[in-house]
């Protein structure tokens, strides 16, 4: 497998946040709160080609067996998840196992992450 990091040159990888807001959600009756994350971004063209190249996917009609194909596709999702683990290290997101995140693409080299953080206080009052 070849080494991405080295590839883009992940250290110049870098994003710009351009806004970040909080929101608790608690629903006590379910026993139930997030703190919802959401950080609009804007990152560099080393980053933003990081992203490209991560999900352009050839047709199968580039490949003689499946198996090819199929290889490709599997190399495509490892450079996906590359790319999202470097963007939420580089936003300093410490994601457990039982919070979740997405990043999605606005346009261009603007996007999105929600970041869904459990909380353990369960039902805590204000």
């Amino acid at each position: 497998m070849r080494d991405y990091a080295k590839i883009w040159n992940l250290s110049d990888f870098g994003l710009e946040v351009l806004n970040q807001i909080q929101i608790e959600d608690t629903q006590e009756k379910r026993g139930y709160s997030v703190m919802i994350h959401i950080i609009n971004i804007r990152l560099n063209p080393v980053a933003l080609n990081a992203y490209i190249g991560s999900t352009c996917k050839n047709s199968r009609d580039c490949y003689e067996t499946k198996e090819e194909y199929f290889d490709h596709v599997k190399e495509m999702d490892i450079r996906m998840e590359l790319w999202e683990k470097t963007l939420i290290e580089h936003l300093g997101i410490k994601v457990r196992e039982e919070d979740g995140i997405s990043v999605t693409q606005n346009v261009s080299e603007f996007f999105t992450v929600v970041y869904m953080e459990n909380l353990k206080e369960y039902g805590r009052k204000k």
